[in-house]
């Protein structure tokens, strides 16, 4: 569970709501809201034409982490990316953050904005997102692509991981400058997403970082639906992509790790996580209509954020949005 935690944690670090700078957005959208009953849902809006595309990020972050992968898809779609509620600049409710109003919350952005059929890419708790709306709605799901998402989260390895990362120190989030070179340090990379996320999440209006993206209560809502939420593949008829993020070493071992937190490390991911991965996977191939499966080795949940899993990632989508069903 708390590997997971970390997964979703990782950019609840480097988040932001934007006070005036000289920063621009260099992903080429617009952003947007809808109204959803009570709550008032962002969006960003990369334009294009065709059949839409609506990307769901994962919790703690906004659509902005996909500000590089989404608008390799305008030529042929019309692709969005939802702020859920509780996230970024969309209203955040005490309550609702279960995965049935997260549906419904999907539903009626897709009623507003005119769409009534939808390619849904989940990443993470968008994939939670994806399979309810899903089972809720078939008739107006045309495919879906799990992002590293299609999961039996009630199974996932709990207890005996060895590694805990450090959280970022008072000087790591002075800033987003300084947010950003922690996230680098700490995972080996940083793109403009990324930062374009933390500004969308965590940055606070005296520019210093928070690393909370929203409040505790709100948080415990989304971690409960998350862990508690079992797929049921089998009655799913509609095309399905599942991308899968594969290590035979622990991913969020750093290299100055000893030899010995090494060798536990990667003992607890091929003995726990691995076999988790494969159990889920196994668990997909029930469904009764189409499955294509992607394992994307050696990297992590992050596969889609580095420039190289992001090549690979965007072909594959493009492959399968392109193949006759």
């Amino acid at each position: 569970m708390r590997k997971l935690l970390t997964f979703a944690g990782v950019l609840f670090c480097l988040g932001a709501q934007s006070p005036a700078q000289t920063w621009h957005d260099p992903s080429p959208h617009t952003q947007g809201a809808v109204q959803v009953g009570s709550v008032r849902l962002s969006y960003l809006d990369w334009g294009g034409r065709g059949l839409p595309i609506v990307f769901l990020a994962g919790m703690g972050q906004s659509p902005h982490i996909f500000d590089h992968l989404a608008p390799q898809f305008t030529g042929n779609h019309r692709v969005i990316g939802l702020f859920r509620r509780g996230h970024g600049a969309s209203d955040h409710p005490s309550s609702g953050y279960d995965s049935g109003t997260l549906a419904e919350d999907l539903r009626g952005a897709l009623d507003v904005l005119s769409i009534p059929r939808v390619v849904l890419v989940g990443y993470s708790l968008g994939g939670v997102e994806a399979t309810e709306f899903l089972g809720k709605y078939p008739d107006r799901v045309e495919r879906v692509v799990y992002l590293d998402s299609a999961y039996d989260n009630t199974k996932m390895p709990a207890l005996g991981d060895p590694v805990r990362m450090p959280p970022p120190t008072a000087d790591d989030m002075a800033n987003i400058q300084a947010g950003m070179k922690w996230f680098e340090r700490a995972f080996g990379f940083a793109t403009p997403a990324i930062e374009a996320d933390a500004r969308a999440m965590n940055l606070l209006p005296d520019g210093k970082m928070t690393i909370e993206s929203f409040t505790p209560e709100i948080g415990a809502q989304l971690w409960k639906t998350w862990t508690n939420f079992k797929p049921d593949f089998s009655a799913v008829r509609t095309p399905v992509l599942a991308i899968y993020a594969v290590s035979e070493s622990h991913p969020l071992l750093g290299q100055d790790a000893s030899p010995d937190l090494r060798e536990k490390a990667d003992e607890f991911w091929r003995n726990n996580w691995v076999p988790y991965q494969k159990q889920s996977l196994d668990e997909l191939l029930a469904a009764k209509g189409p499955v294509r499966i992607t394992i994307l080795r050696n990297t992590s949940h992050l596969c889609f954020i580095r420039l190289q899993g992001e090549v690979q990632v965007a072909h594959t989508i493009s492959a399968f949005l392109d193949e006759s069903f």
